[in-house]
């Protein structure tokens, strides 16, 4: 009889506990998405957009190649240790892109839409006319689709 009494006790305790669990996981989660994320301040609100960063001289050599797609909430941000002349070509890549090339004060300088090489592998640069320090890859229209737009506000991630 003593046993059956503690056992309301001990599935209360376990409910408690995964539930706790559960908080602190969530928790986690919500830091690690905001780590990989970055937020367009536009004219009508604000966009977070899950990205890849780009951390390596390879990563930026592959960029987007070759993969088919990329969700519609994503995208890729590649940040230079200067504000420069920026130049990307769609070698390999299989997906129209908008490319955003954002100052070294993360203001968006200009958007402009790539489209992939041609058949016969002729790929035309797409260079940003001011400098740009940043650089984020989205999904062809998106930016048209989200009111993003030249002197919006990049706000990277709270380290």
């Amino acid at each position: 009889m003593l046993l059956d009494s503690k056992r309301p006790f001990y599935l209360i305790s376990g409910i408690l506990i995964l539930g706790l669990l559960g908080i602190v996981f969530y928790f986690q989660y919500q830091k690690t998405i905001d780590k990989n994320s970055i937020t367009v301040i536009t004219g009508d609100k604000p966009i977070k957009i899950q990205v890849e960063f780009v951390k390596t001289s390879e990563e930026l050599t592959r960029g987007l190649m070759n993969r088919v797609s990329l969700d519609e909430n994503s995208g890729m941000f590649f940040v230079f240790s200067d504000e420069a002349t920026r130049s990307f070509w769609m070698k390999n890549t299989l997906i129209p892109l908008d490319i955003i090339f954002i100052s070294s004060n993360g203001h968006i300088n200009e958007i402009t839409t790539m489209n992939p090489c041609q058949e016969n592998n002729i790929c035309q640069p797409y260079e940003s006319k001011l400098p740009a320090q940043f650089v984020l890859e989205i999904n062809a229209d998106q930016a048209e689709k989200r009111n993003i737009s030249p002197g919006d506000i990049i706000q990277l991630p709270q380290k």
